[in-house]
């Protein structure tokens, strides 16, 4: 049980820090002058927060919703199927 719960505080504090990388990198596009701005920043920015927001979203989803909910959702997810 231990073991679980270190696991669990370490992939938390993973996706807290792609979201804020994910932010620092926000900030450093807008706060770049506008002929200079690359646009790489941006992207970098939006793909560590939205990796960060994915994995603690995962994890709300598997701790509040249903297991025969979440089935139905994983089977629609990965099989394509809707029915």
């Amino acid at each position: 049980m231990e073991n679980k719960k270190v696991g669990l505080v370490i992939i938390v504090l993973l996706a807290a820090i792609f979201i804020f990388t994910g932010g620092a990198f926000i900030y450093k596009h807008s706060k770049d002058p506008m002929e200079s701005r690359n646009p790489l920043y941006l992207a970098l920015g939006i793909a560590f927060a939205g990796a960060g927001g994915q994995i603690i979203s995962g994890i709300a989803q598997a701790i509040l919703v249903p297991p025969h909910i979440r089935t139905h959702i994983n089977e629609i997810k990965f099989r394509g199927k809707l029915l």
